[in-house]
């Protein structure tokens, strides 16, 4: 039986900025230190490969934890965060066509055979979160943590809920429902006895509030 380990990646300096964020964001300062605390609680847990999104964040994210737990992260392209068209990374979040493009897009990921420009849609991440659920499931590694994203992680939880019958409207209701957190752990395992994915804990985000009470 497997366990995959997901974290959502620390603070970025896209999370808290005013422009629509792409691959190269980096980690703000507090983002760092949530990194670190979460690096503390992996430390406890028996995790034998770390795999992260080869985006910045999640990456920088990833580093720190393996530098913890003593593993380099392997980079998997499929447990990258949805890609923005590239026409608005870097735009202001206030330019009027930016965000009329943007709601757009967003509204293509929950809607089926509809595309913006180069940006992901939703069939694009409906086949990607499928292979990342093969790629976890056929790991020779029987416990791993995953650094990915926000909205991915809710819709590979869509995917692993509801399979091959998942629909766009259930993949906006998961994505709406499940709130994450930066550095939140979510726990699934894999070859359960009544499903083949189970979630056993989600968004535990307890050392956030460790790192408060340190400040």
């Amino acid at each position: 039986m497997k366990l995959v380990y997901f974290v959502r990646h620390a603070e970025s300096e896209g999370n808290i900025g005013l422009h629509f964020q792409g691959h190269h964001t980096s980690l703000t300062e507090k983002g760092m230190a949530q990194a670190r605390h979460v690096a503390l609680r992996a430390k406890n847990l028996d995790i034998a490969a770390l795999v992260s999104s080869p985006m910045v964040r999640a990456m920088d994210t990833a580093k720190v934890i393996g530098e913890e737990i003593g593993l380099v992260p392997e980079s998997c392209e499929h447990v990258s965060e949805r890609r923005r068209p590239s026409r608005i990374i870097g735009t202001a979040m206030s330019d009027t066509e930016a965000k009329v493009l943007n709601d757009t897009w967003t509204e293509s990921l929950f809607t089926g055979g509809a595309r913006v420009e180069d940006g992901e849609n939703y069939d694009d991440i409906y086949l990607r979160s499928g292979k990342a659920l093969s790629f976890l499931a056929e790991h020779p590694a029987e416990s791993l943590l995953v650094v990915t994203h926000g909205f991915f992680l809710c819709f590979l939880l869509a995917r692993a809920m509801h399979g091959d019958a998942l629909t766009p409207d259930i993949a906006r209701r998961v994505f709406t429902t499940f709130h994450t957190s930066n550095t939140g752990i979510t726990l699934m395992r894999q070859g359960g006895r009544w499903s083949e994915w189970e979630v056993i804990i989600w968004n535990d985000h307890a050392h956030l509030g460790e790192l408060q009470s340190t400040r």
